[in-house]
């Protein structure tokens, strides 16, 4: 039951009464996690685990101490298209925001509602760096069970997320934008039969995690079925940066529909806004080829060759899609 909180987490199993573990929600999640990997192990029954880790989801500062400390300012890299998110006031509301979360704008805690003295974007971003640190901890924890319980072999482990993060990104803050930071998203596998440390150029989204892990069970993958199987990214030997059909489609909830292929990406906007939203422009009104712009920061190139086909892939998907109200 999610409110926003690392600490102090409301659970329930099966439908039962709320509970709070003590301690931090990801860990009780781990625990259980983890119990459930050793039970399959011992009886041999197949498994389907979603385990939904929270970090580096804001509130930034309900987190163990030693991953609020583990990186210094001096750490940070930031983007070359980090801009100002607003003015003095603005800037005051989204930094305690993404500290504090509900804490703040909800509940108005009183410690919640205090800026730390020399608090900006680049602390978010320390801060940021040192959730994601344990996401991956967290992860590492869950990897040496099943190495431990002797199921790695028969075990396919994939770890991706639901969006990125803009902090400050084009003066942006959160998910809802169409650009890099917002939907580029990390998807890494490993299992029987991939090779280890191999970096695939195939184009996925979540779309396609359903028909992959239907794929790996050597089931027919349902025609109806959204997306399209990734299984072929396991090879290290194949390359797919040239095939027409290696892209992925994003949805964003003002700004219409993308489509990212592994070197370009293009945006058309909504026909009509809001919602109940029904078709997009027929010409983009962002593309970028990302190879020479990573960071989406010169001027759109709608009349690139391969940005105008992406923009016809796209007028195809949102002519194959069926929306709420068709």
């Amino acid at each position: 039951a999610h409110q926003h909180a690392n600490s102090a987490q409301w659970f329930t199993d099966n439908g039962g009464p709320v509970y709070s573990p003590p301690g931090f929600g990801l860990d009780h999640e781990l625990d259980t996690t983890r119990n459930v990997l050793r039970q399959a192990a011992d009886d041999q029954t197949p498994r389907f685990i979603y385990l939904n880790l929270s970090p580096p989801h804001m509130p930034l500062m309900d987190a163990p101490e030693r991953f609020l400390g583990m990186y210094r300012r001096d750490d940070v890299r930031p983007r070359d298209n980090l801009q100002p998110i607003g003015d003095e006031q603005a800037t005051r509301e989204k930094l305690l925001t993404y500290l504090w979360d509900y804490r703040y704008y909800r509940d108005r805690l009183p410690y919640a509602s205090a800026l730390p003295e020399g608090c900006d974007i680049l602390e978010l971003h320390r801060l940021y760096m040192g959730l994601t640190s344990w996401v991956d901890e967290a992860l590492g924890r869950v990897l040496d069970t099943i190495d431990e319980t002797g199921i790695a072999d028969r075990t396919h482990v994939v770890f991706t997320s639901d969006h990125g993060e803009n902090l400050g990104s084009h003066g942006m803050m959160g998910k809802l934008s169409p650009n890099e930071e917002a939907y580029r998203i990390p998807m890494v596998w490993r299992g029987p039969g991939i090779a280890a440390g191999n970096v695939s150029d195939r184009v996925g989204s979540l779309v396609d995690l359903a028909p992959t892990l239907v794929d790996l069970a050597s089931l027919t993958v349902p025609r109806h079925m959204q997306g399209k199987s990734l299984t072929s990214a396991f090879d290290a030997t194949k390359t797919h940066r040239e095939d027409a059909d290696n892209v992925a489609f994003f949805e964003t909830l003002n700004h219409g529909v993308g489509v990212r292929s592994a070197t370009h990406a293009v945006n058309l906007p909504w026909t009509q806004t809001p919602d109940p939203r029904r078709g997009v422009a027929s010409e983009p009104n962002w593309a970028f080829d990302l190879r020479d712009d990573p960071h989406q920061q010169n001027a759109p190139i709608p009349e690139d060759p391969t940005c105008q086909a992406l923009t016809k892939a796209a007028r195809h998907w949102d002519n194959q899609t069926k929306w709420l109200d068709g």
